[in-house]
């Protein structure tokens, strides 16, 4: 029944982050990518995902259209449409679809087991696609069954026990090589949903030494309340970058902006580049720094990608038992239109009938009659509609459906054309 969602993705799974960057798409290009989707490919129903380690489309279609998702993203994205992107691509449709949607929400399909980030990342892609009207009944019942699944997991399982995501994980590395530099300095840059993530994880490890730099300075002074980190000035944060002996990075840009000096002034020891695409150039390791993008963190083996693999078979109870009621939705969304027609049939003799007899009554009268009326209506569809909802649980759906647009000649609304 969910043969219509289709899964266009382009992710850490097949494609390096050389790769993945060249494809990364900002908010307002995910805004331009929905609207192109409807205009160009008539998608009416689309939820586009850009992270640092995926970029991935969810939409309803009959056909899959994944070349020209592809041929469409490349022009967006100002490359020249070459068959070499396509062996980074993975395409899925149906009950597949739905599993990878909901496996990379609670971060399965993540790098690290677990991902805390990608569950608000794919809420926001998912209002970011409502906001353009690019949301429909498929998707918003599937968006809210997922969003049960993922409270579900949390409650039922232990797969969201413990803490995994890619600020954690750079947390680990500073928080190993400051193990042997104690008094090393550390610099964090960019104080989004993540920057602020990196900065509990530092605070809990009782790293100390570190300042912190943002655009807004506003926000630097938010977070310095909140863990007492020393603000630099972010207008001069990459001429203070010698001062440092490990760099976090968050803040998002375009392109590369940060490049070793050609002063003698020494580079951080260690850097640590969380964005997409990446900002850090890999020239550093020749100046003795050592860079480490989302790819190098690689998986985290600890005790908690332990539980969590651990809880895998749970998960997956839970995904086919909320699978099983998306389904039984989807074909109970097949006899709706004929129950509509039903009532609609059965409203129309109903007010045929109080129209013939109505100069017999007075208002109370016939206020009550409405009422009785209303409740008889109610009361006939009722059992032919339960009746179609057990159908479903038997697959015999359809037979019974056609059957009652026999029996009452329910006939939907044809369209008609004019030829000029």
């Amino acid at each position: 029944m969910t043969n219509d969602l289709k899964l266009f993705s382009i992710s850490h799974h097949k494609a390096t982050v050389l790769v993945r960057e060249k494809f990364s798409l900002n908010n307002l290009e995910v805004k331009h990518f929905l609207q192109k989707l409807k205009e160009v490919l008539s998608i009416e129903e689309a939820i586009v995902l850009s992270t640092c380690n995926r970029v991935e489309v969810y939409y309803v279609s009959k056909l899959s259209q994944t070349t020209d998702i592809l041929k469409l993203l490349c022009a967006l994205k100002c490359l020249i449409p070459s068959d070499q992107y396509t062996q980074y691509i993975d395409d899925k449709e149906g009950d597949d679809a739905v599993e990878y949607l909901f496996s990379t929400g609670i971060g399965v399909n993540s790098l690290l087991l677990g991902d805390l980030q990608i569950y608000g990342q794919l809420k926001n892609a998912y209002q970011s696609a409502t906001d353009e009207n690019m949301c429909q009944a498929f998707l918003h019942r599937l968006m809210h069954t997922f969003f049960h699944f993922h409270k579900r997991i949390s409650n039922e399982t232990s797969f969201k026990k413990g803490i995994s995501s890619n600020g954690y994980a750079a947390v680990k590395v500073t928080d190993e090589f400051c193990t042997h530099q104690p008094e090393a300095k550390v610099l964090i840059i960019g104080l989004g949903e993540m920057g602020k993530d990196v900065c509990q994880y530092l605070q809990k490890k009782e790293i100390k030494n570190v300042s912190i730099t943002n655009r807004s300075v506003e926000r630097s002074l938010q977070i310095n309340k909140t863990f007492g980190f020393e603000v630099i000035d972010y207008k001069q944060h990459i001429d203070k970058l010698s001062e440092f002996d490990v760099v976090i990075t968050s803040a998002h840009h375009e392109k590369i902006v940060y490049e070793p000096t050609t002063s003698k002034a020494k580079s951080p020891q260690l850097i640590i580049d969380l964005c997409s695409p990446r900002t850090v150039s890999p020239a550093f390791n020749k100046v003795g720094t050592k860079v480490l993008n989302i790819d190098d963190l690689g998986l985290q083996l600890d005790e908690t990608i332990k539980l969590r693999k651990a809880a895998l078979p749970d998960v997956n109870v839970i995904f086919q038992e909320e699978l099983i009621k998306f389904n039984g939705w989807l074909k109970e969304t097949y006899f709706t239109p004929t129950v509509l027609l039903l009532k609609n049939a059965l409203e129309e003799v109903r007010r045929d009938s109080l129209a013939t007899f109505k100069k017999e009554f007075n208002s109370s009268e016939l206020e009550a009659i409405e009422r009785v009326s209303n409740r008889m209506i109610q009361k006939i569809v009722q059992l032919p509609t339960l009746q179609l909802k057990e159908a479903c649980k038997q697959g015999n759906v359809a037979t019974l459906n056609e059957a009652l647009k026999a029996l009452f000649m329910l006939e939907e609304p044809s369209i008609h054309t004019s030829k000029i």
